[in-house]
């Protein structure tokens, strides 16, 4: 009647455990080389977060640990590129490879080289026309 009940056993978990802070510091290195990278190709790639996640061959996992991760995600506020910055980028890359071909800069060739819609942000627009003035 007086027995004790038996010992409570902590369960050992056999999972290892996992060094957050060089996994991001390593991360983020190589997100930045993976920007730089789409950076360079021809024609101009936008650098979004996708675009960084599908060049590591991890859809997905970023974003799942962004908590755990906070050099990551300093580096993807610094290395993403909205769509105007991404735009201003191709006109820029169209207009030297127009040069390169020694063919004139016209709005109408530089907006369908860089693939820009009809109506593109004032920002935008602006540059596009002072590219093709700086003729």
């Amino acid at each position: 009647m007086g027995e004790q009940p038996p010992v409570a056993v902590t369960p050992i978990s056999n999972k290892p455990r996992f060094n957050w802070a060089a996994i991001d510091a390593a991360t983020a290195e190589t997100l930045r080389q993976e920007a730089a990278r789409l950076r360079d190709q021809t024609p101009p790639q936008q650098i979004t977060r996708k675009a960084l996640e599908r060049a590591l061959g991890q859809d997905g996992w970023l974003e799942k640990r962004l908590h755990k991760l906070p050099l990551c995600v300093t580096a993807l506020a610094e290395l993403t590129e909205s769509v105007d910055d991404f735009q201003c980028r191709r006109i820029v890359w169209a207009a030297g490879e127009l040069q390169q071909q020694e063919q004139p800069l016209r709005l109408l060739r530089l907006r369908r080289m860089a693939g820009l819609p009809d109506q593109c942000a004032p920002a935008v627009e602006s540059l596009l026309r002072k590219t093709e003035s700086d003729v």
